[in-house]
């Protein structure tokens, strides 16, 4: 008879993702499901978050004069959201 090891499927899971070297994609899709309840419905009636790559989020502003004043709280903005999502995941935050 064989010799099995039964495991949680959460921890298989994220073993495989961590050997096929895509756990950080998975997670950095994680913000973009997640902004806007992280962020709230008024934020992003003016501001979207378009993609994410190697820890770079990228966000579409409706505006130059909120780009600007958004500028101002991107360090606030990406301690939110690592804050939320209890990992840091976002290293930069770019306005677009």
């Amino acid at each position: 008879m064989k010799n099995t090891e039964y495991r949680h499927i959460g921890s298989a899971l994220h073993q495989l993702l961590g050997e096929l070297k895509i756990s950080n994609r998975v997670h950095e899709q994680k913000v973009l499901e997640t902004f806007e309840k992280i962020m709230g419905e008024a934020f992003c009636r003016r501001a979207k978050a378009v993609k994410i790559e190697h820890g770079s989020l990228f966000i579409e502003v409706i505006s130059s004069v909120w780009r600007q004043e958004l500028f101002y709280q991107k360090l606030t903005i990406r301690d939110r959201i690592n804050s939320e999502l209890k990992e840091n995941i976002v290293k930069e935050i770019i306005f677009r």
